[in-house]
């Protein structure tokens, strides 16, 4: 299934866990074919801690944007989100490891969304996807594709509602990629010693002297350190300023 699918409608990026006061940011996006209308359906927030339902969102009275996504967001949304937002509702979910279902008028879960492992309370599809931290969403990956699995369709993200693309952040730091001077290596303090633009935990030239820490190439910094003024196949052997 991917976006605008007629068959459809699945739940697209929830931001539950905003910084300062959650009701004026949170919000969740569906998505499906445009001018979809909601009549009917609801969404169910599950509580991780018992598996009941803490939260019941009707939904009666929306439908999808020409966009192909529904942005469905508290009264006290404030800036972007404000003008973005296409329903208004209480969507200020608990921060987990808990659950959101969309479900259609006849009952049945359509998608279902498990962010942390609430191990026997899951209520979501197959593996959990990981929660978020404050001030970032779970959304599907770019292509937005269900396979029925939160772990492998979602992504930990900057906030995008409206767009159909995650901004991830692939390491788990809390640095989105976009911003990460190291995005495939965890770099919480982004530590850069010569400025350039890789962090220190991944850039092969620390001190940015043109010898390279792991210059004969073996996998292990600085078993091989240049001596007698020699910088080609050796290890820089002094990697700091």
């Amino acid at each position: 299934d991917t976006i605008g699918d007629a068959c459809d409608l699945t739940i697209h990026e929830i931001f539950y866990d905003g910084e300062g006061a959650d009701s004026d940011d949170a919000f969740t996006e569906l998505a499906g074919l445009a001018g979809t209308s909601l009549d009917g359906w609801v969404l169910r927030g599950i509580n991780g801690s018992n598996g009941q339902v803490y939260k019941t969102v009707i939904l009666t009275g929306a439908s999808v944007d020409s966009d192909g996504l529904l942005i469905v967001a508290g009264p006290g949304a404030a800036g972007d989100l404000a003008l973005l937002r296409d329903f208004v509702a209480d969507v200020d979910w608990q921060n987990g490891p808990d659950a959101v279902q969309l479900i259609d008028p006849a009952g049945t879960v359509v998608d279902a969304v498990q962010y942390g492992d609430a191990g026997t309370n899951n209520a979501g599809e197959g593996l959990p996807a990981l929660g978020a931290p404050e001030g970032f969403s779970i959304s599907r990956h770019a292509g937005a594709l269900d396979t029925d699995v939160n772990a492998v369709d979602f992504v930990v993200s900057g906030p995008t509602p409206g767009s159909k693309a995650a901004i991830p952040d692939t390491d788990g730091d809390t640095f989105l990629d976009s911003d990460d001077n190291c995005p495939l290596v965890p770099n919480a303090s982004q530590a850069n010693a010569d400025g350039d633009s890789l962090g220190d935990v991944c850039d092969p030239d620390v001190d940015g002297d043109g010898v390279l820490e792991d210059g004969s190439g073996n996998g292990i910094v600085g078993d091989a350190p240049c001596q007698g003024g020699n910088k080609v196949l050796c290890d820089d052997n002094c990697a700091s300023f």
